[in-house]
Protein backbone atom coordinates (compact mmCIF):
# COMPACT_ATOMS: atom_id res chain seq x y z
CA UNK A 1 0.00 0.00 0.00
CA UNK A 2 1.11 3.49 -1.09
CA UNK A 3 1.51 5.97 2.21
CA UNK A 4 1.42 8.81 -0.34
CA UNK A 5 -1.15 7.25 -2.50
CA UNK A 6 -3.56 6.40 0.44
CA UNK A 7 -3.70 10.51 1.63
CA UNK A 8 -6.69 12.29 0.99
CA UNK A 9 -6.02 15.52 -0.92
CA UNK A 10 -8.00 18.67 0.88
CA UNK A 11 -9.17 21.07 -1.19
CA UNK A 12 -9.45 24.31 0.10
CA UNK A 13 -11.91 26.95 0.31
CA UNK A 14 -12.27 28.85 -3.55
CA UNK A 15 -10.65 25.92 -5.35
CA UNK A 16 -13.44 24.50 -8.16
CA UNK A 17 -12.92 20.77 -8.92
CA UNK A 18 -13.99 19.36 -11.92
CA UNK A 19 -13.99 15.26 -12.29
CA UNK A 20 -15.48 14.22 -15.82
CA UNK A 21 -14.31 10.31 -16.36
CA UNK A 22 -10.44 10.75 -16.38
CA UNK A 23 -9.68 14.16 -16.77
CA UNK A 24 -9.54 16.47 -13.82
CA UNK A 25 -9.78 20.31 -14.03
CA UNK A 26 -8.80 22.36 -10.69
CA UNK A 27 -9.34 26.28 -10.68
CA UNK A 28 -8.44 28.47 -8.22
CA UNK A 29 -7.24 31.90 -7.65
CA UNK A 30 -3.62 31.40 -8.82
CA UNK A 31 -4.88 29.97 -12.05
CA UNK A 32 -6.43 26.82 -13.51
CA UNK A 33 -4.71 23.55 -14.40
CA UNK A 34 -6.04 20.39 -15.68
CA UNK A 35 -4.66 16.67 -15.96
CA UNK A 36 -5.72 13.42 -17.70
CA UNK A 37 -5.85 10.59 -14.81
CA UNK A 38 -3.98 7.24 -15.91
CA UNK A 39 -7.17 4.54 -16.19
CA UNK A 40 -5.38 2.45 -13.82
CA UNK A 41 -6.40 5.48 -11.10
CA UNK A 42 -9.61 6.38 -9.87
CA UNK A 43 -10.47 9.89 -8.03
CA UNK A 44 -13.05 9.81 -6.00
CA UNK A 45 -14.52 13.25 -4.45
CA UNK A 46 -16.00 13.46 -1.40
CA UNK A 47 -17.10 16.45 1.43
CA UNK A 48 -13.80 18.76 0.21
CA UNK A 49 -11.29 16.03 -0.17
CA UNK A 50 -9.91 14.07 -3.14
CA UNK A 51 -8.97 10.37 -2.74
CA UNK A 52 -6.90 8.76 -5.20
CA UNK A 53 -7.60 4.78 -5.45
CA UNK A 54 -5.96 2.14 -7.85
CA UNK A 55 -8.32 -0.16 -10.06
CA UNK A 56 -5.86 -2.96 -9.37
CA UNK A 57 -2.82 -4.38 -7.55
CA UNK A 58 -0.65 -4.88 -10.39
CA UNK A 59 2.90 -2.96 -9.74
CA UNK A 60 2.37 -0.34 -12.86
CA UNK A 61 -0.46 0.40 -10.58
CA UNK A 62 0.91 0.96 -7.00
CA UNK A 63 3.29 3.34 -8.77
CA UNK A 64 1.01 5.57 -10.56
CA UNK A 65 -0.93 5.57 -7.00
CA UNK A 66 1.44 7.93 -5.22
CA UNK A 67 2.71 9.75 -8.44
CA UNK A 68 -0.97 10.82 -9.17
CA UNK A 69 -1.38 11.35 -5.75
CA UNK A 70 1.57 13.90 -5.61
CA UNK A 71 0.23 15.59 -8.80
CA UNK A 72 -3.40 16.35 -7.63
CA UNK A 73 -2.03 17.30 -4.58
CA UNK A 74 0.60 19.64 -6.58
CA UNK A 75 -2.37 20.93 -9.23
CA UNK A 76 -4.82 22.16 -5.59
CA UNK A 77 -1.72 23.76 -4.04
CA UNK A 78 -0.71 25.55 -7.47
CA UNK A 79 -3.99 27.16 -7.95
CA UNK A 80 -4.47 27.98 -4.50
CA UNK A 81 -1.17 29.37 -3.19
CA UNK A 82 1.03 29.05 -5.87
CA UNK A 83 4.82 27.85 -6.49
CA UNK A 84 7.85 29.62 -6.68
CA UNK A 85 11.55 29.67 -6.90
CA UNK A 86 14.16 32.67 -6.32
CA UNK A 87 17.22 33.33 -7.74
CA UNK A 88 20.08 35.04 -6.38
CA UNK A 89 22.43 37.39 -8.78
CA UNK A 90 25.74 38.22 -7.62
CA UNK A 91 28.87 39.59 -9.56
CA UNK A 92 30.04 42.45 -10.72
CA UNK A 93 27.86 43.54 -13.90
CA UNK A 94 25.48 41.13 -12.99
CA UNK A 95 21.97 42.74 -13.06
CA UNK A 96 18.56 41.29 -14.03
CA UNK A 97 14.96 43.76 -15.05
CA UNK A 98 11.98 43.52 -16.39
CA UNK A 99 11.06 45.24 -19.59
CA UNK A 100 7.11 44.48 -19.29
CA UNK A 101 6.74 40.84 -18.81
CA UNK A 102 10.23 40.08 -20.10
CA UNK A 103 13.08 39.13 -17.96
CA UNK A 104 16.29 40.85 -19.51
CA UNK A 105 19.79 39.47 -17.75
CA UNK A 106 23.24 41.04 -18.16
CA UNK A 107 25.34 38.06 -17.27
CA UNK A 108 29.00 38.62 -18.57
CA UNK A 109 28.28 38.07 -22.08
CA UNK A 110 28.54 40.79 -24.55
CA UNK A 111 24.63 41.53 -25.21
CA UNK A 112 21.94 41.13 -22.71
CA UNK A 113 19.85 37.88 -22.39
CA UNK A 114 16.24 38.40 -22.46
CA UNK A 115 13.84 35.42 -21.21
CA UNK A 116 10.28 35.58 -22.25
CA UNK A 117 7.81 34.17 -19.99
CA UNK A 118 5.77 31.06 -20.70
CA UNK A 119 2.04 30.94 -20.16
CA UNK A 120 1.20 31.10 -16.35
CA UNK A 121 4.64 31.67 -15.50
CA UNK A 122 5.56 35.31 -13.74
CA UNK A 123 8.69 36.89 -13.21
CA UNK A 124 9.68 39.11 -10.81
CA UNK A 125 12.96 41.38 -9.70
CA UNK A 126 14.07 42.30 -6.56
CA UNK A 127 16.97 44.83 -6.56
CA UNK A 128 20.02 44.44 -4.16
CA UNK A 129 19.90 45.57 -0.75
CA UNK A 130 22.02 46.15 2.58
CA UNK A 131 22.76 42.60 3.38
CA UNK A 132 21.16 40.93 0.14
CA UNK A 133 21.76 40.49 -3.79
CA UNK A 134 19.46 40.90 -6.11
CA UNK A 135 16.78 38.52 -6.84
CA UNK A 136 15.06 37.10 -9.72
CA UNK A 137 11.26 35.06 -8.34
CA UNK A 138 9.86 33.15 -10.96
CA UNK A 139 6.35 31.87 -9.72
CA UNK A 140 3.08 30.95 -11.22
CA UNK A 141 0.72 27.16 -10.25
CA UNK A 142 2.04 24.49 -12.36
CA UNK A 143 5.27 23.70 -10.19
CA UNK A 144 6.90 21.44 -12.90
CA UNK A 145 6.49 24.32 -15.45
CA UNK A 146 8.03 26.84 -12.60
CA UNK A 147 10.74 24.38 -11.70
CA UNK A 148 11.85 23.94 -15.62
CA UNK A 149 11.56 27.91 -16.21
CA UNK A 150 13.82 28.39 -13.42
CA UNK A 151 15.96 25.65 -14.52
CA UNK A 152 16.13 27.30 -18.32
CA UNK A 153 17.45 30.63 -16.42
CA UNK A 154 20.44 28.62 -14.35
CA UNK A 155 21.93 26.87 -17.41
CA UNK A 156 22.09 30.69 -19.13
CA UNK A 157 26.01 30.49 -16.91
CA UNK A 158 26.14 26.96 -16.24
CA UNK A 159 27.63 26.24 -12.87
CA UNK A 160 31.95 25.55 -12.88
CA UNK A 161 32.08 23.48 -10.12
CA UNK A 162 35.62 22.97 -8.64
CA UNK A 163 37.20 20.81 -5.13
CA UNK A 164 36.68 24.69 -3.38
CA UNK A 165 32.64 25.01 -4.54
CA UNK A 166 30.06 22.38 -4.26
CA UNK A 167 26.58 22.59 -6.36
CA UNK A 168 23.72 22.93 -3.58
CA UNK A 169 21.78 20.23 -5.11
CA UNK A 170 23.40 18.49 -2.52
CA UNK A 171 22.21 21.19 0.15
CA UNK A 172 24.87 22.47 1.00
CA UNK A 173 26.01 26.37 1.02
CA UNK A 174 28.23 27.41 -2.02
CA UNK A 175 31.70 29.28 -2.24
CA UNK A 176 32.97 30.06 -5.62
CA UNK A 177 36.46 29.64 -6.64
CA UNK A 178 36.91 32.26 -8.73
CA UNK A 179 35.17 35.38 -10.48
CA UNK A 180 31.55 36.15 -9.83
CA UNK A 181 28.21 34.02 -9.00
CA UNK A 182 24.93 34.13 -10.42
CA UNK A 183 23.42 31.74 -7.22
CA UNK A 184 19.40 30.01 -7.53
CA UNK A 185 17.92 28.92 -4.33
CA UNK A 186 14.06 27.01 -4.76
CA UNK A 187 12.04 27.71 -1.91
CA UNK A 188 12.95 26.19 1.54
CA UNK A 189 15.51 24.09 -0.14
CA UNK A 190 19.57 24.37 -0.61
CA UNK A 191 21.48 26.19 -3.08
CA UNK A 192 22.10 26.21 -6.49
CA UNK A 193 25.28 27.52 -7.99
CA UNK A 194 26.00 29.34 -10.95
CA UNK A 195 29.43 30.64 -11.35
CA UNK A 196 30.46 33.26 -14.26
CA UNK A 197 33.55 31.71 -16.79
CA UNK A 198 36.94 32.13 -15.39
CA UNK A 199 38.36 35.56 -14.67
CA UNK A 200 41.99 34.25 -14.10
CA UNK A 201 44.34 31.30 -14.93
CA UNK A 202 44.47 29.37 -11.84
CA UNK A 203 43.36 25.87 -11.59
Amino acid sequence: MSRIGKMPVTVPSGVTVDLNGQQLSVEGPKGQLSMTIAPEIELVRDDGTITVNPKDESGRTHALWGLTRTLVNNMVTGVSAGFEKTLEIEGVGYRANLQGEKLVLSLGFSHPVEVAPEAGVKFQVEPPAPGRVARIIVSGADKQRVGEVASRIRLLRRPKCTSRMTCARSGAASTPAFGPALRARPSARGWLCFAAAPTSTHS
